[in-house]
């Protein structure tokens, strides 16, 4: 092992591209597209969207351009976190690049069905394909990277919840199974590093058993690129604790920019959120997210129409505040597709 880096080992320091195909299978998820949109209407078609679009139009263009800053600084640490795990594992990658390939693969989440995920492997392809990164290494900086995410989104929605049904916010509504519910999200990250730890590789025994039951070239490639890469993290975990604890406190730092973020989305709109308010109307956003639909389309919108009624300010400024989010995510989305094209019809 190279001193201060974990090493990829596999032949030649270089595996084949991967077996993944950030597109398979799209074809039928956009058909729920439709459906999702009549979900959206459904949910929003009582609202008073005119009324929200003048607390938007009354943004200042200074105030635009601090949220614009703060959404930057936002990107630029989960870009950060991404480059430090990958210079842990022996690689590098320009920041830029990291940037662009960590929109690319939002872009492809936010515009599918399901909570947030799907675009990672189109992160590896363009890792692997445009910076050289070997397939292992690729795999195991995306795969880790979105582990400490999950992490860290539990974590606040567990933090989040408990804020909620203690400062009573939800008018003590919140239901009894969202307790283990929650406690069980959080678990999974928790256990599976855990076990990475200690030299399992939970992952890649899944997809072992789905590559002895259907066969494949697919199925094989992806079993050994899981194995390999739970190895390189399960090392890292072991022989890089100090490293691992500096990665949890880029996550606390991603979480703490956002929340700041949002707050000032909050104070620009007029509503005098505190702390506790704060925290409690972004959990209400991040339960949307997690909702099967692409872009949590309509829960999003009503989820912080209602959060900011429970809270005792205005609805039609959470609504203004979700239709901000939405047009910021759309953006980016949409700049993150297009990197992502650009960077496959190069190959």
């Amino acid at each position: 092992m190279e001193t201060g880096r974990l090493v990829d080992r596999s032949p030649g320091g270089r595996s084949p591209a991967p077996a993944l195909t950030p597109f398979t299978g799209l074809r039928w998820a956009w058909l729920l597209w439709p459906a999702a949109a009549g979900a959206a209407w459904f949910a929003v078609r009582s609202l008073p969207l005119e009324a929200a679009w003048k607390a938007i139009t009354g943004l200042q263009a200074w105030q635009v351009a601090v949220l614009a800053a703060a959404n930057l600084a936002v990107l630029a640490l989960f870009a950060g976190r991404w480059g430090f795990i990958l210079g842990s594992f022996g690689s590098k990658a320009p920041f830029t690049a990291l940037l662009g390939y960590r929109l690319a693969g939002f872009g492809l989440s936010y515009f599918t069905p399901g909570p947030q995920v799907g675009g990672e492997p189109l992160q590896v392809l363009l890792l692997h394909r445009r910076q050289g990164v070997p397939a292992a290494t690729a795999v195991a900086s995306v795969f880790f990277e979105k582990l400490l995410e999950m992490l860290s989104n539990f974590t606040f929605l567990v933090i989040g919840l408990l804020v909620v049904a203690s400062s009573g916010l939800a008018g003590g509504n919140i239901p009894f199974f969202a307790w283990p519910l929650a406690g069980s999200v959080l678990a999974l990250p928790v256990m599976h590093l855990a076990a990475l730890r200690r030299g399992r590789r939970p992952l890649a025994g899944l997809i072992g058993r789905a590559a002895g039951r259907f066969g494949g070239r697919f199925w094989q490639a992806g079993a050994r690129h899981a194995r390999e890469a739970e190895d390189l993290i399960g090392a890292f975990c072991r022989e890089r604790p100090a490293d691992l604890a500096r990665a949890i406190g880029i996550s606390a730092l991603v979480w703490a920019a956002s929340l700041a973020e949002f707050h000032l989305l909050l104070r620009f709109l007029g509503v005098a959120a505190g702390p506790v308010q704060t925290v409690g109307i972004l959990t209400a956003a991040r339960v949307a997210f997690l909702l099967p639909l692409p872009a949590g389309l309509g829960a999003l919108e009503a989820s912080q129409y209602l959060a900011m009624q429970a809270a005792g300010f205005d609805p039609l400024l959470g609504l203004a505040a979700s239709l901000i989010i939405r047009a910021r995510d759309v953006m980016l989305g949409l700049i993150g597709l297009l990197i992502g094209g650009w960077g496959l019809r190069r190959f």
